[in-house]
């Protein structure tokens, strides 16, 4: 198959269909592992699509939209209980690896719960690093920042009490690679 697409050659119908089929099946596949494992699961979807495109396929996606926006609004629930690095950090690259499918996502669920982050979670955050200094709570902070940035929020505002932080962590030496 490979040298009929570098020949640019079309696909016999009975190799399209047998590709087009196994390609289907690891999409599902993909999808069974995303509540357990979402940036594995996302990552395999995106290779998956890849692989589609190198063969100009089309993969039915319409069940990922939703798996994907479930798990997603799952992670932005847990990430409202308990504000934690790890948690965030894989939201973001989940959400990264989505938007690199380019499935459509209703983002509704999920940035509703990054209103509530936003009003409850990031305020004693950026205070710990305001008055504390505190660079695990900087960490979190800018994680949780980006994500919101992902989905569709600026936050411009929010990052502005950063800039002083942030400014002493360019000028420390120790930090440089």
């Amino acid at each position: 198959m490979e040298a009929l697409r570098e020949a640019s050659l079309p696909l016999p119908l009975g190799l399209k269909a047998a590709l087009d089929f196994a390609l289907n099946v690891q999409v599902w596949e993909a999808l069974r592992r995303l509540p357990g494992a979402p940036v594995e699961g996302a990552e395999a979807l995106l290779r998956v699509a890849q692989e589609a495109e190198r063969f100009d396929l089309e993969l039915d996606l319409r069940g990922a939209s939703v798996a994907f926006v479930g798990v997603l609004k799952e992670g932005m629930e847990g990430l409202v209980e308990a504000m934690d690095q790890a948690r965030c950090q894989e939201l973001l690259e989940f959400l990264k690896a989505g938007q690199r499918l380019k499935l459509p996502l209703d983002l509704a669920g999920p940035q509703n719960l990054m209103v509530e982050i936003l009003e409850r979670g990031l305020p004693p955050l950026l205070e710990r690093v305001i008055k504390e200094g505190d660079r695990e709570a900087y960490r979190l902070a800018s994680g949780v920042l980006q994500l919101a940035e992902r989905l569709n929020f600026n936050v411009e505002e929010e990052r502005k009490p950063l800039e002083p932080f942030e400014e002493r962590l360019a000028a420390d030496p120790d930090l440089w690679p």
